[in-house]
């Protein structure tokens, strides 16, 4: 890439496999669960999403693998990749059952990154940071967040104690962080969410999702409810991520308020429908 990149997306990588038990019958002998498997997590799906929308974005992986950095490289030629410390050792897997509430169960955890500072600043001033904060990378990373001081930073805090991570973040003031919450949550939970979330955060905007519930985009202006497509069999692992990507194009572009709102919907209804997406 020869242009300083508009966008950084940093987490872990795992090659995830994801058995849906919701359609099993009590007695599941002799069934078979749908499987899902991708390369993942959610800032590696997002980056790949967006360097195939020709976006200028990179990768920065967390303390991968030598088979985590090549397996993103030869899956998604092109894209910058980056390593904040490197290990020996095969790409990471991973593997998960997933319920009807879109809850997801661990057999095989990835192994937790532990990241250590120093590493520089992994963009420019003006470029959007996007990094997963996962229960077990929350030490790591906001040690990293605390000496680079981003900025743009956009944050996933994923499924998990919203309200104790956003509080941890609320000196970095983040342009947008993003949760889920199970799928049954009601548009009334999702939107007191996004509010909620969005001041303990001290963030510009907030983001939560609730699977085919759709999700709340909360900002200064008002908040904005958006439901997604029909969900295709099998494909919403990773549909969180898309919704990022749709939101990180569009802010990198400099749009916000109900516009972004609209730009992230139709992220994940691309990618939902196989089709991609990514752009504003």
């Amino acid at each position: 890439m020869t242009d300083d990149p508009k966008i950084v997306c940093a987490g872990t990588l795992s090659y995830i496999t994801c058995y849906n038990i919701a359609s099993l019958p009590p007695c599941g002998y002799g069934e078979h669960a749908h499987t899902t498997a991708l390369l993942g997590n959610d800032a590696v799906i997002a980056a790949r999403l967006l360097h195939a929308a020709s976006e200028q974005v990179s990768c920065l992986l967390l303390d991968p693998t030598e088979g985590d950095i090549d397996a993103l490289r030869q899956a998604t030629p092109g894209m910058e990749v980056r390593a904040a410390g490197r290990r020996p050792g095969p790409v990471t897997r991973s593997a998960a059952l997933q319920d009807a509430a879109g809850q997801r169960y661990w057999l095989l955890p990835p192994t937790p990154a532990a990241p250590k500072p120093p590493f520089p600043p992994p963009a420019a001033a003006e470029a959007l940071l996007y990094i997963d904060l996962y229960d077990e990378l929350e030490e790591p990373v906001l040690a990293l967040l605390a000496e680079w001081a981003p900025n743009r930073l956009i944050i996933n805090l994923s499924g998990s104690r919203h309200s104790a991570k956003s509080a941890r973040l609320a000196a970095l003031r983040p342009l947008l962080v993003q949760a889920s919450l199970p799928n049954a949550a009601a548009p009334a939970a999702l939107t007191g969410a996004a509010r909620k979330l969005r001041s303990t955060a001290h963030a510009s905007y907030a983001l939560v999702s609730a699977g085919s519930c759709g999700f709340t985009l909360a900002g200064a202006d008002g908040t904005w409810l958006r439901t997604p497509v029909r969900i295709v069999s099998g494909a919403a692992l990773g549909a969180g991520a898309a919704l990022a990507a749709g939101a990180l194009a569009s802010l990198a572009h400099g749009i916000g308020g109900a516009e972004l709102a609209d730009a992230a919907a139709r992220g994940a209804a691309a990618y939902l429908a196989g089709t991609g997406g990514g752009g504003p």
